[in-house]
């Protein structure tokens, strides 16, 4: 056995590197941006016949997933034992659900704002769940080049609304 072949040799080609997510998490992250892609698309494009629905359409998919995304945190949470010693990771996965429920129940073009403002401030919590190796890398990366459209998407839906 040559001392490259060993164990000390580092990881194996097939390794997965800790700063990039699997083909999957990307394939799937990515097609979860058409909704507001499109959205954002039949504003600009669709004419008045079609503005109701697809702000309704945006500002409804935008709540769900902002939801969706302070749920990992509540996960975080219930990984920790004690539970309580994490316990500001349950209140940020209740906060966003929150902000999304409210987005849908105010005027579009405030709602839209909070929604904005919600996407933001959880980007920057799993930022700051990466810091503390609460997330991993990859997630963090991930979630920047997400936010950066679905934030695009959203402040174009704003200037339009």
């Amino acid at each position: 056995m040559t001392p490259s072949a060993g164990p000390s040799a580092g990881p194996s080609p097939s390794a997965q590197d800790p700063a990039r997510a699997s083909e999957t998490a990307q394939w799937l992250c990515y097609v979860g941006l058409l909704p507001f892609i499109g959205a954002t698309a039949t504003l600009a494009l669709g004419g008045e016949a079609w503005h109701d629905t697809a702000l309704q359409a945006l500002i409804g998919y935008g709540a769900v997933i902002l939801g969706f995304l302070g749920a990992v945190h509540w996960g975080l949470a219930l990984r920790e034992q004690p539970l309580d010693h994490r316990r500001h990771y349950f209140g940020w996965g209740v906060l966003p659900a929150l902000a999304g429920w409210l987005a849908l129940m105010i005027p579009p073009r405030t709602g839209l704002g909070l929604l904005f403002a919600g996407y933001a401030l959880q980007y920057a919590a799993d930022r700051h769940a990466t810091v503390q190796d609460a997330l991993p890398l990859w997630y963090e990366r991930l979630r920047l080049k997400l936010s950066q459209v679905v934030l695009l998407s959203l402040a174009i839906a704003w200037a339009l609304a």
